[in-house]
């Protein structure tokens, strides 16, 4: 669920970010790729692919060892928030490490966190309604 939607919006976020800093000159010439195939939206959806599936890959490392012993019923949006917000500002900490880079790390490292802590958020979300009692009674099927 998180390398699907972190692919979206990274596909959508950075395309928009690209195109609006760009001379109209160059928008012509990106926008004539676009439909093709190797364009900028389909390495942003690659890249946001890789990162969010490590980005839940990490959260859940972090569920799982640091909240073991609570219920999902315990668990609270802040707290999981919290922890999906780490794996995104870690990644962002990784690649300004490895490029050295740093002063523009902030503002990626943010908007990371804040998809971090969204997916955590939405995850809560899905599980808690995946095991909420269902009010529906089940259909039942004729005698035959």
């Amino acid at each position: 669920m998180w390398a699907m939607a972190w692919g979206v919006f990274g596909a959508v976020f950075y395309t928009l970010a690209m195109i609006l800093q760009l001379t109209p000159q160059q928008q012509a010439q990106i926008e004539r790729h676009m439909f093709i195939g190797h364009s900028i939206p389909t390495t942003a959806f690659v890249i946001g692919v890789i990162c969010g599936f490590v980005a839940g890959a990490g959260f859940a490392l972090l569920v799982a060892m640091l909240e073991h012993r609570r219920t999902l019923q315990d668990l609270t949006w802040l707290r999981m928030s919290a922890w999906g917000s780490l794996p995104g500002i870690a990644l962002m900490g990784f690649a300004a490490l490895s490029s050295g880079y740093w002063s523009g790390a902030l503002i990626p490292a943010a908007i990371l966190a804040v998809c971090g802590a969204g997916s955590a958020a939405g995850t809560l979300i899905v599980v808690r309604r995946a095991i909420a009692p269902s009010t529906k009674t089940p259909l039942e099927l004729p005698a035959t």
